[in-house]
C-alpha cells in the first residue's frame, strides 16, 4: 500500500489549515467538533470493514505473516495509541478539562507520528492485503485528519510549556490511559500463551482475573473521588470508548447486517449502552443498565463461558473480561462518583419493566433465530449453561 491517499490528504488538511487560519479561529469550536465526529465515523467505518486481523495470530511478537518481530511490536504499539489518541481527539472540544488538553498535545502527536510511520504494516495487519481496498483508504484518511488535529493541539497548547502539576498528572494518568485502551491481543503478542490451565472453575487464573475486576474498580474510584463530576463523566466516557473498541476486536459490518450476530446478550449490549448514557446523560437508560447489568456480568465473572482450552492471554479471553469488568464496575463508578445521583425505588420498579419488555424481545428474537442459526442462544435461553 503506498501513502498517496494519506499524502494528499494531509497536503490538503494542513493548506487548508494554515490558509484558513483566521476563519478558522473563527469558528474553532465547531471546526474542531465537526473534526472529532468525522474522526469518530473514520474510525468506525474503517474498524469495522476490517475483518481480519493479523495481530491475533501474534504470540510473543511472532506470527507467520509478519516476519519481522520488530514489525509486529511498533505495529501492534501504533494501533494500541492510535485508538487512544483517536478517542482523546474525539473528546478534545466537548470538555474543558486541563488533563484531557495535555493529552491532546502531548500524547496525541507522538502517536500520529508512530502511525504514520506504520501506516502500511496496520493495514495490512487488518486486511492482509498491501493492495488499496476500501478499510485501507479510510484508515489513511482517518491518520491524515488526525495528524492535523494534533498538529493543531501541539500549536494551540504549546507543546513545551507545562507546570510540574501538569506533568505529574500526565504521568499519574498514563498507565489508566494504556491499560483501558489495551488492545485484547496485546497481552499474547508481548507475552505469548502464559498462565496456561481453564480461566474458570475458580482456578488460579479465574481468580485471578476476579481480582483484577475488583482492584480496577477500588482503583478507579480512589483516583477519582476528589474529582468534580464533570471531570468524572470525561474520565469514566474514555474508559468506556476505549474498552467498546477493544470488545468490537471481531466485529465487522457482517455482525450488524445478520441479526443472529446481533450483541443481545445483556452484558454485550451495556458495552454500547454506557458510552450513550455518558455522551447523552440519558439517566432511565443508565438506571436500566445499572440494575440489570452490574449483577448478571458479577455472575458471568464467576461463571464465564470461555473455552476449556483458553489460556489467561487468549485474545477471547481478554476480550469476555474487558466486557464483563465494563459492564460491572462502570455503573457502579457512575454512581460512586456522582456522574449520576444515587438510583431510587422507583427507578428499580422503572428498570424491571424495562426488562421484562427486553427480556421479551429477546425470547422471540431468540426463537425465530434459531430457525436460521443454530448456535444461536441469547441469554443462553436455548442451552443448560445457566443451570
Amino acid at each position: 500500500m503506498s501513502y498517496i491517499v494519506f499524502g494528499v490528504a494531509l497536503v490538503l488538511l494542513l493548506a487548508g489549515y494554515f490558509l484558513g487560519r483566521k476563519f478558522f479561529h473563527k469558528h474553532e469550536k465547531l471546526i474542531l467538533k465537526i473534526s472529532s465526529i468525522t474522526l469518530g465515523v473514520l474510525l468506525f467505518v474503517w474498524y469495522f470493514a476490517s475483518s481480519n486481523n493479523l495481530l491475533l495470530e501474534v504470540s510473543k511478537l511472532k506470527s507467520g505473516q509478519i516476519n519481522s518481530e520488530v514489525i509486529c511490536f511498533f505495529a501492534s504499539v501504533g494501533i494500541w495509541l492510535f485508538f487512544a489518541s483517536n478517542t482523546i481527539l474525539c473528546m478534545y472540544p466537548f470538555f474543558e478539562q486541563r488533563l484531557l488538553k495535555n493529552y491532546a498535545r502531548w500524547f496525541t502527536p507522538i502517536a500520529s507520528l508512530l502511525a504514520i510511520c506504520m501506516l502500511s504494516n496496520i493495514s495490512y495487519a487488518y486486511t492482509q492485503s498491501w493492495d488499496y481496498s476500501l478499510a485501507s483508504v479510510i484508515l489513511e484518511l482517518n491518520v491524515a485528519l488526525m495528524s492535523v488535529y494534533s498538529l493543531h493541539c501541539l500549536i494551540e497548547n504549546n507543546f513545551f510549556k507545562a507546570t510540574k502539576r501538569e506533568v505529574g498528572e500526565f504521568f499519574i494518568a498514563l498507565p489508566i490511559v494504556l491499560l483501558v485502551s489495551m488492545p485484547p491481543f496485546i497481552l499474547q503478542a508481548f507475552l505469548g500463551t502464559i498462565l496456561q490451565g481453564s480461566v474458570k472453575g475458580f482456578t488460579f487464573n479465574h481468580r485471578l482475573y476476579i481480582y483484577i475486576s475488583f482492584v480496577f474498580l477500588f482503583g478507579i474510584y480512589l483516583l477519582l473521588r476528589k474529582k468534580d463530576r464533570s471531570f468524572n463523566r470525561m474520565a469514566l466516557l474514555f474508559i468506556s470508548l476505549t474498552t467498546l473498541i477493544s470488545y468490537c476486536y471481531n466485529q465487522d459490518f457482517s455482525n450488524f447486517i445478520h441479526p443472529t450476530s446481533w450483541p443481545l446478550h445483556l452484558c454485550n449490549t451495556a458495552m454500547f449502552i454506557l458510552p450513550i448514557c455518558l455522551i447523552f446523560r440519558w439517566e432511565k437508560l443508565f438506571y436500566f443498565t445499572f440494575f440489570i447489568n452490574v449483577l448478571g456480568a458479577f455472575f458471568a465473572m464467576l461463571m464465564p463461558n470461555s473455552g476449556e482450552n483458553d489460556v489467561f492471554t487468549s485474545p477471547s479471553v481478554v476480550r469476555f473480561w474487558i466486557n464483563h469488568i465494563s459492564a460491572f464496575a462502570m455503573p457502579l463508578l457512575i454512581v460512586f462518583l456522582r456522574v449520576y445521583d444515587r438510583p431510587k425505588l422507583r427507578q428499580f420498579i422503572y428498570s424491571m419493566v424495562g426488562f421484562l419488555v427486553y427480556f421479551v424481545f429477546v425470547l422471540v428474537m431468540n426463537a425465530w433465530f434459531t430457525n436460521y442459526d443454530a448456535g444461536v442462544d441469547f441469554f443462553f435461553l436455548n442451552s443448560d449453561f445457566i443451570a
